[in-house]
């Protein structure tokens, strides 16, 4: 081998040269041969690597949270609510974990509607073609049969032509919120995200409330009867006085799209949240909000400079249980 001794010993410092130095947490994971102790295992998430690492940084966050009594704004996008996560967020709802949410129309419409019929599982690869001659919608790998929006139809209608005689006869300004407050008070039915969002007085945000079945509702009956108006900016100020008053506010936004782009518009408002957990499948290559990392949201002003946002890559059906089981359901709050 034609290499002499000095060349050597550049190369081989370029393989092997010596480390700087750094200081970080060590990589080990949970070692099953202590058994199984679910709140040891998710302790050890931080620890493990990857997107795990950010899943305990997200749990850490939403802790932080509960133990220092802030106000936490609740994001999500519809799917959420179509997937068996709406047992989730009920419980959440139910137990006045959260003191606000924003959620796109179908995460609206979707819990009324399963109060009714249930939503079915059925496969990825069902084809469109011919589910929609047939009656049946596809969300993913579930399935919603066209009868359970005609039943949401007959149900909303008359609440609709209510709000249209308050309005008219005495003044009742309709904001989106409001109208979701009427409709979980008229729902009277437990098993409902909305039903406990009215009774423990918690607003539901939907700045995009005609994006869904509700906006064919409200088109089919503005059609029958005009004038019924919903006050978007109302709302607005509403989300904005509520994040500037509040003492701290923590940031749970599951999905991304426009429930987390309102929420965090309203912490700018404010200089920041002060705690944000995200789960997202969004990333930043198209350069949407939706996807956009920590360090651009930064630029926007989202969060206060103290703040240790976490944003974990991953399906939320499998990370938001496990999330809620490591925190609100540990009841007790974190100690400091």
């Amino acid at each position: 081998m034609s290499i002499t001794g000095e060349e050597f010993a550049k190369v081989t410092s370029k393989v092997l040269g010596e480390s700087k130095e750094y200081k970080g947490e060590q990589c080990v994971g949970y070692d099953f041969d202590n058994g199984v102790d679910f709140n040891k295992v998710m302790e050890k998430m931080k620890y493990t690597g990857f997107q795990a690492l950010n899943l305990g940084l997200c749990i850490e966050q939403v802790n932080e949270m509960r133990k220092n009594h802030a106000k936490i704004f609740l994001g999500m996008s519809s799917n959420i609510v179509s997937s068996g996560l709406r047992e989730v967020i009920h419980y959440l709802v139910k137990n006045k974990f959260v003191d606000a949410i924003v959620v796109t129309a179908g995460g609206i419409e979707e819990d009324f509607i399963k109060t009714m019929h249930p939503t079915l599982l059925g496969d990825f690869y069902f084809k469109g073609k011919e589910l929609y001659p047939n009656g049946y919608n596809r969300i993913g790998n579930l399935i919603l049969p066209n009868s359970n929006y005609c039943e949401f139809e007959d149900w909303m209608d008359p609440l609709l032509l209510e709000c249209l005689k308050e309005q008219n006869e005495h003044g009742v300004h309709w904001t989106p919120s409001k109208l979701v407050h009427k409709m979980g008070e008229s729902i009277n039915n437990e098993s409902s995200i909305y039903y406990w969002a009215a009774k423990n007085n918690i607003p539901v945000f939907s700045p995009a409330i005609t994006d869904g079945s509700i906006g064919d509702m409200i088109f089919f009956f503005s059609y029958k009867n005009e004038g019924l108006v919903l006050d978007l900016v109302q709302d607005v100020i509403k989300i904005d006085e509520m994040a500037f008053n509040a003492e701290k506010v923590g940031c749970l936004l599951v999905g991304a799209g426009i429930a987390k782009h309102h929420i965090l518009n309203a912490m700018k408002r404010r200089g920041g949240c002060d705690y944000c957990a995200m789960l997202s499948t969004s990333i930043e290559c198209d350069a949407s909000d939706a996807g956009s990392e920590i360090a651009a949201d930064r630029t926007k002003g989202f969060f206060k400079p103290e703040c240790n946002p976490a944003k974990v890559i991953g399906d939320a059906t499998i990370l938001l249980p496990l999330i809620v089981a490591s925190t609100f359901a540990q009841k007790e709050e974190p100690t400091k």
